[in-house]
């Protein structure tokens, strides 16, 4: 490497380095004025970073998306809605998130490579970790960002609607016999939702009995070959479509695979949508659907 691209790559890092610093200060200065400044600290709503999918539709299903100031990649926004991207499924872009001054970031769980280099340069930022797994754990994390964004009562309606919907459910009477349920993403590579996930929570409400429970592996969504998809013996099977392929030739695929009971009876549904893996307000709108497709014959 030259004197000169050597050169000019310390210069680089000096003046990426110097941005970052001027973000950091902007925040700084604007944390400042909220805490000094009585009109600003009660007026101006938090800028908000949720920092997946599931946290971002939450914020937009609250009524809340005008105080979202960046995402992640891979959220799918509403229409007509667009925000800088700010980082990945597992790392923040640290100037690009400084860039968007945001009063509060909120993540779901994992841990964030670069939060705390954003942290330790902007430190009036809020973090807030929220764990989305389970469909019990849907509404508290609704409420505590509505809270966070300081909602307003229509916000906490949303949330108790969400809450109205699965007590419903609840009181509905079950089927005598529960058919064994598996919910799989894709087909030759598949994923299936394990124990202890909101996709396993919902099939139990709607009616069946979740397969990938049987399905061996460690993590919730856990991949899966046919061998152990045989074994566990769905009755009913739902799969989501991977990107690019259709409902059609994913049914296809699946009603091919005749070791399976559901394939034998013809019991495959596919889905297309990407809420049935984002777990949100808008699972309960997915709970009659789901009931649907359990009860079918």
């Amino acid at each position: 490497m030259s004197r000169r691209t050597q050169g000019g790559g310390r210069a680089a890092g000096r003046r990426g380095r110097a941005r970052i610093a001027a973000l950091a200060a902007m925040c700084a200065a604007a944390a400042a004025r909220a805490a000094t400044d009585p009109a600003a600290a009660s007026n101006p709503p938090p800028r908000l970073v949720p920092f997946s999918p599931t946290l971002a539709a939450m914020a937009f299903e609250t009524g809340l998306g005008d105080r979202v100031v960046g995402v992640s990649r891979w959220t799918r926004l509403p229409a007509n809605e667009k925000r800088p991207v700010v980082g990945d499924a597992v790392s923040v872009d640290v100037e690009a998130l400084l860039a968007v001054r945001p009063g509060v970031v909120l993540v779901q769980g994992e841990r964030i490579a670069g939060l705390d280099a954003a942290r330790a340069l902007a430190p009036a930022i809020h973090i807030e970790v929220a764990r989305i797994e389970r469909l019990a754990d849907i509404a508290p994390a609704a409420r505590r960002l509505v809270d966070l964004a300081r909602g307003d009562e229509s916000s906490r309606a949303i949330v108790d609607g969400f809450e109205r919907a699965l007590e419903a459910l609840r009181a509905t009477q079950p089927p005598a016999v529960r058919p064994r349920v598996l919910f799989v993403l894709g087909t030759t590579r598949p994923t299936v939702a394990g124990p202890e996930t909101f996709m396993a929570d919902l099939v139990r409400l709607c009616g069946g009995v979740n397969a990938g429970d049987d399905i061996p592996g460690r993590a919730r969504w856990r991949p899966a070959d046919l061998e152990s998809i045989a074994r566990a013996a769905p009755e009913v099977l739902i799969c989501q479509a991977g990107e690019g392929e259709s409902a059609d030739a994913a049914r296809a695929w699946w009603l091919a695979r005749t070791v399976i009971p559901a394939a034998r009876a013809g019991r495959v549904f596919v889905v297309e949508e990407p809420e049935w893996t984002i777990p949100s307000l808008g699972t309960a709108r997915l709970a009659p659907r789901l009931r649907t497709m359990i009860a079918a014959q």
